[in-house]
């Protein structure tokens, strides 16, 4: 986020934002709304809240296009925290399905899922910052998350919530 702040609302009205008032939040929704993802999965299903947070997640990369124009940066930030609770939401629920899965190897695979998980830190910037570079602009990264987003929810409809499915939940 803060790259983006940098490099696209740096021409609004009073120049870019100051990153680091704004970066911190989106974590701190993310944080804030974990456990309140593994309550809605104990009380909903874990592959519905994940199928939801998903969903939203998708809406909004597609949305964050829209938003790109130096003097659009509220919009933008306020797409990016409802990304983030979204995020929050789904990690809650995703270590609501492992051990429902996953039983006797609970332990080994939360390592690996947290794992696998910090390279959501590391492959978006990446591509933002390509894109910026190449094509003078995120959108492209934010539809090719987006898309991938899709990916994930089929993924986890067909997994997870078909209801014939070995590993509904």
């Amino acid at each position: 986020m803060v790259l983006i702040i940098k490099e696209v609302f740096a021409t609004g009205p009073g120049g870019a934002p100051k990153p680091l008032l704004y970066a911190p939040w989106a974590a701190a929704i993310a944080t804030l709304m974990r456990p309140i993802g593994g309550w809605l999965a104990d009380k909903f299903g874990a592959g519905m809240i994940t199928s939801i947070s998903i969903a939203t997640m998708a809406i909004g990369g597609f949305s964050l296009s829209g938003f790109l124009q130096p003097d659009e940066f509220k919009g933008f930030f306020a797409v990016i925290l409802l990304i983030c609770a979204a995020a929050g939401l789904g990690n809650g629920s995703i270590f609501k399905i492992i051990p429902l899965v996953l039983a006797k190897e609970a332990g080994a695979a939360i390592g690996i899922v947290s794992c696998l998980g910090a390279l959501g830190g590391f492959f978006p910037p990446l591509l933002l910052g390509w894109t910026i570079d190449h094509l003078g602009s995120p959108a492209w990264a934010y539809t090719g998350m987006a898309l991938f987003a899709l990916l994930c929810l089929f993924v986890n409809g067909w997994f997870y919530q078909r209801r014939n499915s070995p590993t509904h939940c």
